[in-house]
């Protein structure tokens, strides 16, 4: 509600109450034994007309009230670090971002983005000092409310043309390095977790990396430091060409498409309702043909926006 409809009513109310007071007043020109006769019937009617003129401002009140979405809210959401086109980063921005910004706007919600590490982006809703109503970007667990699949990657494990790797299947990545995402093992079949799952004691075998920050993946693949970088194609192309300054590096490297199908994430609540709220705006941003427009405006964005 505005002030000025605040400032209006307030005004209403305040000259109802003068009326109130206003018809006792007129009863010190009456003579007692008068007053004392007719003073209930002076207040009763009084009352009368108080209510009877205040009505029509409580009920623009109450209308005024009804029209704004009383579930409306800014939402902490938890996302990703730096994975362009999908996240830039501090910038609050990318493919995620604006997919999840604009879904919520259909219910009337805002967006606070914060960042977070893959790593313990999976159990930060459990921390409940980060208050947040949400996480971006997680697979299916069973203590939150999740939503319908809203971001696809397409992964691929990337070696370069000049060490000759023939990849076929997941199981031809066993006898060379590989580096990923963190979690990747739990996110890409039951084949690549059975080969690269941490042990009991929580480590990985010995030609296997995870890493948090996938720029940090990009240096270690084109430094050689390992053979393979398990990585989805636009995220690769998008780092390779901020490292090496150029855009024509494709031709040195090898694409392999070895997992089934593409990966497809969801994003988790904490509330039953947004959730539902975000699966409507969804639903809507794709029947409307918004989210094909916003994966094509990311899909022409290119490196030189590095370096942030």
């Amino acid at each position: 509600m505005r002030c000025t409809d605040i400032y209006g009513y307030w005004t209403l109310v305040g000259s109802h109450l003068w009326l109130l007071i206003q018809t006792p007043i007129e009863t010190l020109y009456l003579t007692p034994s008068s007053f004392l006769m007719r003073m209930p019937t002076l207040w009763v009617l009084t009352l009368k007309r108080y209510f009877r003129s205040l009505l029509p401002g409580l009920i623009l009140l109450s209308c005024s009230v009804l029209l704004v979405p009383a579930s409306a809210a800014t939402l902490t959401i938890a996302f990703g670090e730096f994975k362009p086109p999908y996240i830039f980063g501090r910038e609050a921005r990318g493919l995620e971002v604006d997919i999840f910004r604009q879904a919520l706007k259909y219910k009337g919600h805002s967006l606070n983005v914060v960042h977070i590490p893959d790593s313990r982006r999976y159990k930060a809703l459990a921390d409940h000092t980060l208050q947040l109503d949400g996480v971006a970007t997680v697979g299916v667990g069973e203590d939150y409310f999740y939503s319908d699949d809203f971001i696809v990657y397409q992964n691929y494990v990337i070696t370069r043309n000049e060490d000759g790797h023939d990849i076929a299947r997941v199981e031809d990545l066993q006898g060379i390095s590989v580096v990923a995402w963190q979690h990747a093992w739990a996110e890409l079949g039951s084949t690549f977790a059975l080969l690269f799952s941490p042990n009991a004691e929580g480590s990985y075998r010995q030609d296997y990396y995870e890493n948090p920050s996938q720029r940090a993946q990009v240096g270690m693949f084109w430094r050689k430091r390992v053979d393979a970088v398990v990585m989805d194609r636009k995220i690769f192309a998008w780092l390779s060409g901020e490292y090496l300054g150029r855009t024509d590096f494709e031709e040195q490297v090898t694409f392999h498409p070895i997992f089934a199908r593409q990966t497809a994430f969801k994003a988790a609540f904490v509330s039953e309702q947004i959730r539902n709220d975000f699966n409507e705006g969804l639903a809507l941003l794709r029947s409307s043909g918004a989210y094909g427009r916003l994966v094509d405006a990311y899909a022409k964005e290119r490196w030189p926006r590095a370096g942030r």
